[in-house]
Formats: C-alpha cells, sequence, structure tokens
C-alpha cells in the first residue's frame, strides 16, 4: 500500500530531491545559483531565448513529464486488469470443473432413497451461489480489493444442514 502511493507520487518526490540537492549544493558552495541563471538569461536577452525557455521549455517540460507519468501508470494498470482476467479466467475454469464433477455426488445422493433431501436442497443452493459468485467476479470492472470482495460476498444465509442420522455412542467395556 505504501509502495503504490510513493509510485503514484514519484514525481512530486523526484522533484522534491532534485530542488533540494539544488538548494543544499548552493548553501554548501557559497554560491547563487539563481544570480548566475540571470547572467546566462541576461546574455540570451538580445536573442530573446530567455521568453522561449520561460515561456515554453518550461510549461512543456513540466507537462511532458507528467504525461510520461500518466504513461507508465496507465501502462501498469492494463498489465494488472490483464493478469486479473487471466486469474479470473482460471479460477472459473478450476471452479467450474469442480462444480460439474459434485454434480456426481447430487446424482448418487438422489438415486440413493435414505440420504436426505433437504440436503440436496441446500447442496443445490450452494453449487448456485457458488455459479452466481463466478459469474459476478468476471464481470467486475473495478480492480480495487474492496470492490472484489463486495462482488462475491453472499448475500443470503444458507440453512444449517439437518443431521441426516444420530448414531448412538456405544460403551466398550
Amino acid at each position: 500500500m505504501i509502495t503504490t502511493k510513493i509510485k503514484d507520487n514519484l514525481v512530486l518526490i523526484i522533484g522534491f530531491v532534485i530542488t533540494s540537492m539544488v538548494y543544499l549544493l548552493n548553501r554548501l558552495s557559497n554560491s547563487d545559483v539563481f544570480e548566475y541563471l540571470l547572467e546566462v538569461l541576461a546574455f540570451w536577452e538580445p536573442m530573446e531565448l530567455d521568453e522561449l525557455i520561460l515561456v515554453w521549455l518550461i510549461p512543456f517540460s513540466v507537462f511532458w513529464v507528467i504525461n510520461e507519468y500518466l504513461k507508465i501508470k496507465k501502462k501498469y494498470l492494463e498489465q494488472k486488469e490483464k493478469v486479473y482476467h487471466n486469474i479470473v479466467y482460471a479460477s472459473n475454469h478450476i471452479l467450474r470443473n469442480f462444480l460439474l464433477q459434485s454434480q456426481i455426488l447430487k446424482i448418487e445422493a438422489e438415486e440413493n432413497s435414505s440420504f436426505n433431501k433437504e440436503v440436496i436442497e441446500i447442496f443445490d443452493k450452494c453449487i448456485l451461489d457458488a455459479e452466481n459468485q463466478i459469474i459476478k467476479l468476471s464481470k467486475l470492472k473495478s480492480l480495487e480489493e474492496e470492490d472484489i470482495f463486495n462482488s462475491i460476498k453472499i448475500k443470503k444465509t444458507l440453512p444449517k444442514p439437518p443431521i441426516a442420522v444420530k448414531t448412538p455412542v456405544l460403551n466398550s467395556f
């Protein structure tokens, strides 16, 4: 989380470091960098290059840095989204295979007349909930952690499964 904030403010951090270094070098060397800059600009004044630098080059440089930063951030988000979709696809494949294979258990339970029918209904509800969660997760637009967890949150609580058979405790002495 902290590294994400650092990445988001990388341009500001770099700017702070550079300006701090220039300030410290200026103070330690007892020279005035800004006076030197004014002398250079005064030399360029007959050619009016000082206006070019101040009016065009500096703002252009600032916007170029911002643009490069936004391109990097966009590329990072695209990679994050691609990884997310690949993980969702793989987990959907695994879960759907499991759900289909678990239908064999349901068929066996339905064929057994002594098996509690309420348990089969609960099993069907669990499978339906799992399929709905997979669908919601696949349609998710935002990759934020809170949105992902909210999309798979179970809305209804399932009833407790009934106890099918109580076995008596045998004392063996």
